[in-house]
């Protein structure tokens, strides 16, 4: 799943978190705080994220409810639905956050549990619905209604007044009706997405980081309840190119370690994570070397403005981010020798593409 996050979706995020509030409030009587809900004595974070999906596909989700990090998720064109469609959408994943707050998690997602939340909070089928009506959306194309709109902006600079007049009439008229500030293209758009999800957070994920920083990507290290993932943040073309960077580099430090492994008779989980440590370090100071190589003059300072961008984005949209140390033992020769590897690794041509583009 593409997450997707924008100055424009965090206005959104918080109108669906006031709706959620006062859904939760009036309709399921419980009580509610600026950002959080009380249940049972305990209070829960009320979450809003947005989704990309392929909108070619007949059918696709456009909610869910994420229980590992307590968190609502909807399609990023939610705001094309009418108010009550999208009342429903959210009374639909709060029902599934009640239910796992009072059942746990559950084989069936629209079963007599969440059938009985709905009930409770006197919610009916257009709610409760394990398959629920797709929502009523505009169905007004974006582009064609933004090139009339631009017409009649054009129009409403004509030398005659009576003309000029009604058309910016006509104009205003079709920005308020369809909300035309929203249709136009979102240049400031980050995207991201989870490139691995387990138990424990691995503490190699801090080299991969670091890694990821030369290819455009912010990567963070995202715990839920009794999860951890590793998430990538940036444009969209480097985050979906993500995932390959981390199948590539994961499969290359382990092919490398189970020959060193067989040629040096080596064992043991410290000898392991030193190799380890080691490959992806060297995989840095490969990377920086080749960086170093690339840049010179406007494509240093291109470099240097997008980084900063980045930063600025990521601090924006995940404000609370912050960092931690990591101990461990460590096998000094493992480490050299897989950083001798390291160094060797050919990332030649995703290196030159993403610090030259």
């Amino acid at each position: 799943m593409l997450k997707v996050y924008s100055a424009e979706l965090q206005v959104l995020a918080k109108r669906l978190s006031q709706l959620a509030l006062k859904i939760l409030s009036g309709e399921a009587k419980l009580k509610t705080y600026r950002k959080k809900f009380e249940y049972n004595g305990y209070l829960y974070p009320l979450h809003i994220h947005f989704f990309q999906v392929n909108e070619q596909n007949q059918s696709f989700e456009v909610g869910r409810f994420e229980a590992q990090f307590l968190t609502l998720s909807f399609w990023q064109e939610i705001s094309q639905f009418n108010l009550e469609d999208c009342a429903n959408l959210l009374r639909h994943e709060l029902a599934h956050y009640l239910c796992y707050l009072k059942y746990g998690k559950s084989d069936q997602p629209h079963g007599k549990d969440f059938q009985s939340i709905c009930r409770e909070c006197g919610w009916g089928k257009e709610v409760s619905a394990a398959t629920m009506q797709k929502p009523h959306i505009k169905n007004h194309s974006s582009a064609r209604l933004q090139e009339r709109y631009q017409k009649l902006l054009n129009l409403s600079e004509s030398p005659n007044r009576s003309e000029a007049q009604q058309a910016l009439k006509r104009a205003q008229e079709m920005a308020l009706k369809y909300q035309l500030d929203s249709l136009e293209e979102d240049k400031e758009l980050i995207y991201s997405s989870v490139l691995v999800q387990q138990k424990k957070t691995d503490h190699h994920w801090n080299s991969l980081q670091k890694i990821f920083s030369y290819f455009k990507l912010h990567a963070i290290i995202h715990k839920g309840l009794a999860v951890s993932c590793l998430e990538v943040i940036g444009e969209k073309e480097p985050v979906l190119t993500a995932n390959l960077i981390y199948q590539y580099l994961t499969n290359a430090v382990e092919r490398n370690w189970q020959e060193y492994k067989k040629e040096n008779q080596c064992q043991g989980v410290v000898a392991k994570n030193s190799y380890y440590r080691g490959f992806y370090a060297g995989v840095i100071e490969g990377l920086e070397q080749q960086k170093q190589c690339f840049l010179s003059g406007p494509y240093q300072e291109a470099l240097i403005i997008s980084e900063k961008k980045l930063a600025q984005q990521v601090a924006t949209f995940f404000p609370q981010l912050r960092s931690y140390a990591t101990q461990y033992q460590s096998d000094e020769k493992c480490y050299q020798q897989g950083k001798k590897k390291g160094i060797k690794e050919k990332l030649n041509d995703l290196k030159q593409h993403y610090f030259l583009n």
